[in-house]
């Protein structure tokens, strides 16, 4: 029998920064994306942004579950993975002033950044395309989305791997 399968089974510091990564704890499963950001004395650090379906630490609502944390453990690697955002017009609205929170999409400057909880209640913006970390978003006009679907290739095309917002329950 061949196996076809775009997704691979990596360790997690295998993952290369902005790939789309899954992994379980405590019998459930969270998709992410691995960041570097840089601590207080500018050494380079990596984490993993989980977006889906929450933050797994329910006493914790930072996303960012850092790298020394999964080092070593198993991970499902999308190297293909794509975020399609809804098009729908109840699902988007203007950047300009809006609140940012976990799970919303905006485009600006041709950049996709996703919105994920942080240290201290902060929303952390992560690039979608390199997994870079951005303090603010860059200037000029900006869409937001409210939902999306991340998806990738498969035996009927496009797969779902997980859409926003996630289940209920």
């Amino acid at each position: 029998m061949q196996l076809e399968c775009t997704a691979q089974a990596v360790a997690f510091r295998d993952v290369p920064q902005g790939g789309t990564c899954a992994f379980a704890e405590s019998g459930k499963t969270y998709v992410g994306i691995k960041i570097v950001q840089q601590d207080y004395s500018g050494r380079p650090f990596t984490s993993c942004a989980v977006f889906w379906p929450g933050p797994p630490d329910s006493t914790n609502p930072s996303a960012l579950v850092s790298g020394e944390t999964l080092d070593g453990r198993s991970m499902l690697y999308w190297p293909d993975a794509m975020i399609h955002p809804t098009m729908a017009a109840s699902a988007i609205a203007p950047a300009d002033g809006i609140a940012l929170h976990a799970g919303m999409l905006v485009l600006c400057e041709g950049k996709l950044f996703l919105a994920v909880p942080g240290m201290r209640g902060a929303i952390n913006l992560v690039n979608v395309q390199d997994g870079e970390v951005a303090l603010s978003l860059p200037g000029g006009a900006g869409v937001t989305f409210f939902s999306w679907v991340l998806s990738a290739p498969g035996a009927a095309g496009r797969e779902t791997i997980c859409h926003w917002p996630p289940p209920v329950g």
